[in-house]
């Protein structure tokens, strides 16, 4: 097998049913993105706990040692504006949110730029693969998905190697080393890749030390990944990744059901020929644009039924996609006469695949808007502890479902707007672990310089401690006291 490329496929015609459409899903995609960034949703779950981290520190915070290199892209704007002297919330979660959104958009900028016409394969990726798994910013997982593609466009189609792309490929072979466990499988396909095109090199000049290089640091990412699945710093963690992803097999989650059979669609197009015609005709386009709209409305049409945490439930799909797409790679790269005469028809199903991820992620950014604007109405309204089954949002499914339990002290904080903090977001129920005790004033995180002033919520809190002390009196035995009742 060689990467020499087959030209045949200039001369076989294609047929543009979906003229525009890719820069049109690039747009809503971007759209996306930027509602994420405003919206603050890198606070979501574990976002909150990580920005309130950074402000307390300053620097770097690693939270899983092998997944160092991620997290601390997720944090580069977020430290750089804290290091340039930034104390405004709102612009420091605008940093962290850019970090957090960052690694998708550069990565599909890379591959667009390094080969505009397999660029889809990217997309389809983005769609499949990262959309599905997006909702929850804070995610290792994601970077690992994300700077895989790069990496395999300067592998397969940057010919011959240019200064540019071989920046490319170890900018992201490094970024890869420390990202995720999922390289314990990536990784040796990239060496392979890479090694393969490093024989097949005609010259000998320092393209083949960039390819070496590339392909140490797959190896050694590979090394990294085996590490932590065997030496895991949160056993836990894998336990969940399993058990998640068993999960998402038998009760898959609205947009995981989509895209498999949008992805089946694809393989019928470029399969059947009668399918590949009913795609093209108006019938046919006129049930798909339709699939589109309820696909990307469903968060607004059952708000009940987002259910958030199935898309982090569902980031086995960062590593599941890659593989999966990794044939067509190598199609479009050694054999592209085999998908010529329906390429255009595929790129236009993975437009519309990724505008109807974009605009499922648009409407539950609004969904997660809702929720953040009632949690700032009920904080400022109150004093002291606030718990969420006391709250309007004990009768609001819709809403309640944003709720990340032992991350809601930190939420509270985050997403105040002047600073002034008189009451604290609690754990719905009794957490496994808790950022610090929102009971006890010395424990609340010391972020002064960012002007948070905690001397309201710990004026209320004494006559909270004082209100409580006099109901556990009285208290049925049988009938436990909340959370941090007890506390004296």
């Amino acid at each position: 097998m060689t990467f020499r490329k087959d030209t045949s496929a200039k001369t076989v015609p294609e047929f543009i049913p979906f003229p525009g459409l890719m820069p049109l899903a690039c747009w809503i995609f971007t759209f996306s993105v930027l509602l994420e960034i405003f919206s603050s949703r890198c606070l979501y779950a574990d976002g909150s706990y990580n920005f309130i981290e950074d402000l307390k520190t300053g620097q770097f915070t690693g939270f899983v040692g092998v997944r160092c290199f991620a997290d601390d892209l997720f944090q580069f704007p977020l430290i750089v504006a804290i290091k340039l002297g930034v104390t405004n919330l709102h612009l420091l979660r605008l940093a962290f949110g850019v970090g957090c959104f960052l690694p998708w958009p550069l990565a599909l900028s890379l591959c667009r730029w390094l080969s505009p016409e397999n660029f889809w394969i990217a997309a389809l990726a983005c769609a499949a693969g990262y959309l599905n798994t997006a909702f929850m910013a804070v995610g290792e997982h994601i970077v690992a998905h994300a700077f895989f593609w790069p990496a395999l466009f300067a592998i397969l189609f940057s010919r011959p190697l240019t200064p540019l792309a071989a920046i490319v490929l170890l900018g992201s072979a490094t970024i890869l080393v420390h990202s995720y466990e999922s390289l314990l499988f990536l990784g040796p396909c990239l060496a392979m890749l890479s090694l393969k095109r490093i024989c097949n090199e005609e010259t000998k000049d320092w393209r083949r030390l960039i390819l070496l290089a590339a392909t140490g640091l797959f190896l050694a990412a590979a090394a990294v990944a085996f590490f932590s699945v065997t030496n895991p710093d949160i056993p836990m963690q894998l336990w969940s990744f399993k058990d998640s992803m068993k999960h998402q097999v038998f009760l898959p989650a609205w947009t995981v059901v989509w895209s498999g059979v949008w992805l089946l669609l694809m393989a019928a197009v470029w399969a059947s020929p009668p399918v590949c015609r009913f795609v093209m005709q108006r019938t046919g386009l006129v049930i798909l644009t339709c699939v589109i709209l309820l696909w990307g409305a469903w968060p607004l049409l059952m708000p009940d039924r987002l259910h958030p945490y199935n898309q982090h439930s569902a980031r086995f799909l960062d590593l599941l996609v890659p593989l999966l797409l990794l044939p067509v790679s190598l199609i479009a790269a050694l054999r592209p006469a085999w998908i010529a005469s329906r390429r255009s028809l595929l790129v236009g199903l993975t437009a519309a695949f990724l505008i109807a991820q974009s605009l499922w992620q648009i409407s539950a950014t609004w969904q997660w808007q809702r929720y953040v604007g009632t949690l700032k109405g009920i904080l400022s309204s109150r004093t002291g502890p606030v718990w969420p089954l006391d709250t309007p949002l004990r009768d609001n499914p819709a809403l309640i479902q944003f709720d990340w339990n032992w991350a809601n002290p930190c939420l509270g904080i985050a997403i105040n707007s002047d600073g002034k903090i008189n009451s604290i977001f609690l754990p719905e129920l009794p957490p496994i672990c808790i950022p610090f005790d929102p009971f006890v004033p010395g424990d609340l995180p010391k972020l002064e310089r960012y002007g948070v002033d905690y001397s309201g919520y710990i004026s209320a809190l004494a006559d909270f401690k004082k209100k409580i002390g006099e109901e556990n009196s009285t208290r049925d035995p049988k009938n436990p006291p909340p959370f941090g009742a007890g506390i004296k």
